[in-house]
């Protein structure tokens, strides 16, 4: 009897074992290309992130990061190095248990529903959290909410969406524009600084159509069709003059179009298809606008 119970616990030890996620657990965490501080940044994931464990190196893990609900016409699973301090294994799913989203441009937590010491914690546009509590009337700014690791912070109302919806293309595009200043970050996915495709990729996940990664990968998606009259919503694409994508960017009209532009401002701006600093042989070759099939 002892020793059926003792393999009992065994077998579900090794379920739970199983069933693990593993999980970013910074407010950002950079995926590098090799088990390297000064190695190339592969791509930077947000926190809450399913990641697979791949193996660990002095410090680092190898894990594999898989967007949900992408497509089969998309590319695979991005793979890389995390430093092993950036990660949390969970038995139980955030994403399952979220009542909320945070808001676009990030949300800060505290420790008490109190602003005086600071935060101690700050997450970008996205990330799930599950509300412990509403407080009362009288406290009525804050939220109590309970992060991966089993912690309860304190975040302000005004921070956060109690419904993630998924927008239309009108609502998407004018959506866009709240991101207008926020910093370039190259490599970035996240309300802390978004890179060119980065940014893109977000603006489509809004509407619940996950893109790839890359522009050059999002270039070749099949389900984006090349066309000659740019509309709100299309994709339009730079190529250098070896025909390699350097830069996307989103249309918000026929004429204008939205990125996040490393070479002048270095923030999310607003550029007309004509302007002339565009032509610059130094920035790219020619452009192309693909659109989403219906």
């Amino acid at each position: 009897m002892k020793t059926a119970l003792v393999l009992l616990v065994l077998a579900l030890q090794l379920v739970l074992e199983l069933s693990a996620l593993t999980l970013i657990n910074k407010p950002s965490a950079i995926l590098y290309t090799s088990p390297e501080k000064e190695s190339f940044i592969e791509d930077i994931l947000r926190y809450g992130a399913h990641v697979t464990l791949l193996q660990e190196q002095e410090g680092f893990a190898q894990v594999s990061h898989q967007q949900r609900g992408l497509a089969e016409a998309c590319p695979p699973a991005s793979t890389g190095w995390l430093h092993k301090t950036d990660l949390l294994e969970v038995s139980k799913d955030p994403h399952l248990l979220a009542t909320a989203f945070v808001g676009y441009r990030g949300a800060y937590l505290f420790k008490e529903a109190d602003t005086k010491r600071g935060p101690f914690l700050t997450l970008p546009f996205e990330t799930p959290l599950e509300v412990v509590e509403e407080l009362p009337e009288t406290c009525r700014r804050w939220i109590i909410v309970r992060l991966q690791d089993g912690q309860k912070a304190y975040v302000q109302r005004s921070q956060i969406v109690f419904e993630k919806r998924v927008l239309n293309m009108a609502e998407m595009v004018a959506f866009s524009q709240q991101f207008i200043g926020l910093k370039y970050l190259f490599g970035g996915t996240t309300s802390f600084g978004y890179d060119c495709s980065g940014f893109t990729q977000m603006l489509y996940r809004q509407m619940g159509v996950i893109i790839p990664r890359n522009s050059y990968q999002q270039a070749v998606d099949p389900r984006f069709q090349e066309v000659q009259e740019a509309q709100a919503g299309d994709l339009v694409f730079f190529y250098n003059a070896q025909g390699s994508v350097v830069h996307v960017g989103m249309m918000i009209n026929s004429t204008e179009f939205i990125h996040s532009f490393p070479k002048r401002e270095s923030w999310i701006c607003i550029t007309r298809l004509d302007e002339k600093t565009l032509h610059d042989s130094s920035l790219y070759s020619y452009c192309e606008v693909r659109r989403l099939s219906t």
